[in-house]
């Protein structure tokens, strides 16, 4: 009886048992000994390989598919609510966009200390892909906002250069 190496784990094994010691792993012995159970070994591992092949395929349209619908679309149904914004107004603000299927936007500033709100402003707006402009009654450009992370927030910017993320109120 002569020590030989596992193929698996590397260790030492009596060159006449049918698996490892150790791992468990088949010997050349067993292999030799029962094609059967080689056959099945290698029909698992094959079929494993197969399937983490499709799933990594898979990922990038599935992913495309939830978001086929958003970029498709010319009009967004939602609302998205920014967080408190003191630093920009001074006190805990939120400001709240309501997009409708008819192609209108409002906008409103609202104190969450007081409970009031200031009156909404209306405005039109463009929804190109993931990319929505916001327009004044004049049709001049006020917000250049875009879609993020399945439509879960939008990145408003002003035509002053400062940007707002709002979050998507279910």
């Amino acid at each position: 009886m002569a020590l030989i190496k596992c193929v698996e784990c590397g260790k030492d094994i009596s060159d006449t048992t049918e698996e490892c010691i150790h791992c468990g792993a088949p010997t050349s012995i067993s292999i030799k000994g029962n094609p059967k159970r080689y056959k099945k070994f290698i029909v698992f591992i094959i079929v494993g390989i197969l399937i983490l092949i499709l799933i990594i395929v898979s990922v990038p349209f599935v992913i495309n598919h939830v978001n086929r619908d958003l970029m498709t679309s010319s009009t967004l149904s939602a609302e998205y609510s920014a967080p408190e914004m003191e630093s920009i107004y001074g006190d805990a603000m939120r400001a709240i966009f309501k997009f409708d299927e008819d192609g209108t936007v409002t906008f409103q500033r609202c104190n969450l200390n007081t409970d009031t709100c200031a009156e909404p402003h209306s405005y039109t707006y463009k929804k190109h892909s993931l990319d929505i402009d916001i327009y004044s009654s004049l049709d001049y450009l006020v917000y250049d906002c875009l879609l993020k992370d399945s439509g879960k927030f939008l990145r408003c910017d002003d035509m002053s250069g400062r940007y707002q993320d709002y979050a998507k109120i279910d």
